[in-house]
């Protein structure tokens, strides 16, 4: 149960932030997601492994609930519209070519 916790608050984590950065097109969509995601797995690597806790499954759902929770409370600070999802070019630059 431990294991569909912790990769279920990581996909909430990558989505929720997905949702904030808005890509463009779906390209744009699945590389952003795969970055977040690694970047989650490794910050949350870095947390847990300077609390010893670093092959403890529980803590590393613990640690995407907390985080989840800090991103939503983040978009609603910053009056982010999580329902929407306008496309909008990460790399405008890009879209000329």
């Amino acid at each position: 149960m431990d294991k569909v916790f912790a990769l279920i608050t990581l996909l909430l984590c990558s989505y929720l932030l997905l949702h904030i950065i808005k890509p463009s097109g779906i390209v744009e969509a699945v590389l952003a997601f795969f970055c977040i995601s690694s970047a989650c797995i490794i910050a949350w690597g870095y947390a847990l492994s300077a609390l010893n806790h670093l092959s403890n499954l529980s803590f590393w759902g613990g640690i995407g609930a907390v985080s989840a929770a800090a991103i939503f409370l983040i978009a609603l600070f910053l009056k982010v519209d999580l329902t929407s999802f306008h496309r909008r070019p990460l790399f405008p630059q890009l879209q000329s070519l």
